[in-house]
C-alpha cells in the first residue's frame, strides 16, 4: 500500500518490503534515484525488480536482482522491459488517459496485450 505522499511505510505493511520499485525520473532526482536509491534498494531491501522512468527523454531503465546485484535488463524490440516478479511488460503506451492525450508508462501481459487500469477495465 502506498501512503498519500506515494511512499512505502514498511511498519504499515507488517514488515513486507516491495517487489518492485518504479521510479519517476526527474532532473532533480535522477541522480538520487540512479545512485544512493538504487543502491539502498540493492542492499537494504533487496527489491528484486527496480525500474526508473524519465518521461522528458523517454528513457526506461530497469534492473532485476540476481545473487546480491542489480544486473541491468535489456529491452525487447518495442523497447519493453520484462518485470519478473509481476509477469508483466513495462513499456511506453501512447493514448488518452484521464481525457489526458500523452506517452504512459503502461503494463502489459506476456503476450504484450495492454493490462488495463481500474477506470479502463
Amino acid at each position: 500500500m502506498l501512503t498519500l505522499s506515494g511512499k512505502w511505510v514498511v511498519w504499515r505493511e507488517e514488515g513486507l518490503l516491495p517487489h518492485v520499485i518504479i521510479e519517476r525520473l526527474s532532473p532533480s532526482t535522477r541522480e538520487d534515484d540512479l545512485g544512493p536509491k538504487k543502491r539502498i534498494y540493492e542492499e537494504k531491501l533487496r527489491t528484486p525488480d527496480y525500474f526508473c522512468y524519465d518521461p522528458d527523454t523517454k528513457e526506461l531503465l530497469g534492473w532485476r536482482r540476481i545473487g546480491e546485484r542489480y544486473q541491468p535488463l535489456a529491452a525487447d524490440g518495442r523497447g519493453f522491459l520484462w518485470c519478473e516478479e509481476l509477469s508483466l511488460w513495462i513499456g511506453e503506451w501512447q493514448g488518452t488517459y484521464l481525457n489526458i492525450e500523452s506517452t504512459w508508462l503502461r503494463f502489459f501481459t506476456p503476450d504484450r496485450t495492454l493490462v488495463p487500469t481500474g477506470i479502463e477495465a
